[in-house]
């Protein structure tokens, strides 16, 4: 199985999903597809990881937000 050749629109579609210049040089030198969805994968899962990271920093944020809106209303 042949590998995935990264032409510049592929290259432009990496950057926009936030791709450094390793990895994308690192898809290139992928030996097969199956390497390039491995890597691709593999930043994927970083990417999902971090948000779910970010989503429980918002959830927090929240929370104190709430709490703080509830306790002037008490006050008023």
């Amino acid at each position: 199985m042949g590998n995935y050749e990264i032409s510049e629109c592929v290259r432009e579609n990496l950057r926009a999903a936030g791709c450094d210049e390793e990895t994308i040089k690192r898809l290139e030198k992928g030996e097969d597809l199956e390497m390039q969805l491995k890597i691709l994968s593999k930043y994927r899962r970083n990417l999902l990881e971090n948000l779910h990271i970010e989503q429980s920093k918002l959830e927090c944020l929240d929370y104190l937000i709430h709490e703080m809106r509830a306790k002037t209303k008490e006050k008023s």
